[in-house]
C-alpha cells in the first residue's frame, strides 16, 4: 500500500478515494501525522492510474465526473453490504436449522412412524408367514386373478389390482402397512422354518431407515407439524411404490419399507430449503450426496434394493418441495414488478 497524497481536508481524501473506487483502485483513507489525511492507494500497480487521476482531481476537484465515480463507488458498497447481509442470513439460518436438528429431538410423529415399522417388521421376522397379510395387495389372489393375463398392462395390473382385491375387499390396512413392514431379521431354514441366526442386511434396512426418518422427518416435523409430515410421507412412499411396481414390477407391487419416503422427504427438505427463504430447512449437501451414490449404487447391481422406490419417492419429494416453496410465483411477481 502506497501513499498517494496528503490533503489538509479530509473531505476531498474522502472524494477522490471514493471517485478511484468507483475506477475499481481499492483505496484507504487515514488521518495525518499533523492533521489532515492520507489518502492510500492499495495495490502498486494501481499507482500511475492513480496519480494520473489525482493531477485531474488537484486541478478541478470539483468536476462531476469525480462526484458521479464516487456515487457509483457508494452504490457498489451498499450492494456488497446487501449481498454480505444475506449470505449472512442464509449461513445464519443453515445454522440454526442444523443445530435443531441434530439437537432437537424427534417430534411424536416421527417416533410414532418407526416405532409402527419397528412392531411390523417384528411381527413380520418373528411369524414370516404374515408377511403376505402385510403387502399392498394379496399376491395369492392377485396370481389367480384375470390382472395376471399377458394382454393386461402394467398400470392395469396395479390399479386394478389394488381397486379389486385390496380397497373392494375391505384390506384397507393394505394400502400403508409396505411402508412400515422391512427385510426380516433372521435367516430361517427354508427345510425346517428353523432360526438360523440373525439376518445383518434386514436389520440394517430397519435401523438405517429409522435414523434417516427420525433426523430428516423431525427436522420437518418442527418446522412443518406432524400432518404435513405425514402427508408427505404416505405421498412419497406411495409415489415410490407406483414406480417400483410399475417401471421395474410388472404392475406387481413388492416394494416394502420405508425407503420411498425416507427418500422423498430428503428431496423436499432439500428442494425447499433452496427455494424457500421462508422455512428453516438446511440438508447439507454432503448428505443429498451421499444418498445419491448410494441411489446410483443400487441401480448398477448393489444388493437387492427397490431403486424405483427410492427414485420414485426423491422425485415426488423434490417436485412437492419446489411447488410448495412458492418460487415460481415469487418469480412472476417480480417479472410483473420490473415490467411496470
Amino acid at each position: 500500500m502506497r501513499v498517494l497524497h496528503v490533503f489538509e481536508d479530509p473531505a476531498r481524501a474522502k472524494r477522490l478515494g471514493e471517485a478511484l473506487e468507483g475506477e475499481g483502485i481499492g483505496t484507504h483513507v487515514q488521518p495525518g501525522r499533523e492533521g489532515g489525511a492520507q489518502l492510500f492507494v492499495q495495490e502498486d500497480d494501481d499507482l500511475d492510474e492513480a496519480k494520473a487521476a489525482l493531477a485531474l482531481f488537484l486541478d478541478a476537484p470539483d468536476d462531476p465526473r469525480f462526484g458521479d465515480a464516487a456515487k457509483r463507488a457508494r452504490e457498489e458498497r451498499r450492494a456488497k453490504a446487501k449481498r454480505d447481509a444475506e449470505v449472512d442470513r442464509k449461513v445464519r439460518k443453515a445454522r440454526a436449522s442444523l443445530e435443531a436438528a441434530s439437537s432437537g429431538r424427534a417430534g411424536p410423529m416421527s417416533r410414532a412412524l418407526v416405532g409402527f415399522a419397528a412392531v411390523l417388521t417384528a411381527v413380520t421376522s418373528l411369524a414370516p408367514q404374515s408377511h403376505a397379510y402385510f403387502r399392498l395387495i394379496d399376491l395369492e389372489a392377485l396370481l389367480q386373478s384375470r390382472y395376471m393375463f399377458a394382454s393386461v398392462s402394467a398400470a392395469e395390473r396395479f390399479f386394478g389390482g389394488v381397486w379389486d382385491l385390496t380397497i373392494l375387499r375391505g384390506e384397507l390396512w393394505r394400502l400403508v402397512s409396505p411402508f412400515f413392514v422391512h427385510a426380516s431379521w433372521f435367516e430361517m431354514d427354508p427345510t425346517t422354518g428353523a432360526l438360523v441366526g440373525l439376518d445383518l442386511f434386514g436389520a440394517a434396512h430397519l435401523i438405517f431407515n429409522g435414523i434417516w426418518l427420525l433426523s430428516i422427518g423431525g427436522m420437518l416435523e418442527r418446522e412443518r407439524g406432524a400432518g404435513r409430515l405425514l402427508a408427505l410421507f404416505l405421498v412419497t412412499a406411495w409415489t415410490g411404490e407406483i414406480v417400483q411396481s410399475l417401471v421395474f414390477g410388472s404392475g406387481v407391487p413388492h416394494a416394502i419399507g420405508m425407503s420411498g419416503a425416507v427418500y422423498g422427504l430428503l428431496g423436499y427438505g432439500y428442494v425447499r430449503g433452496r427455494y424457500d427463504p421462508t422455512v428453516r430447512l438446511a440438508i447439507p449437501r454432503r448428505i443429498m450426496t451421499w444418498m445419491l451414490a448410494w441411489l446410483v449404487l443400487g441401480f448398477v447391481g448393489f444388493g437387492n434394493i427397490a431403486n424405483g422406490a427410492h427414485l420414485g419417492g426423491l422425485l415426488s419429494g423434490c417436485l412437492l418441495g419446489f411447488v410448495a416453496s412458492g418460487y415460481i410465483g415469487r418469480q412472476l411477481l417480480r417479472r410483473d414488478d420490473a415490467g411496470r
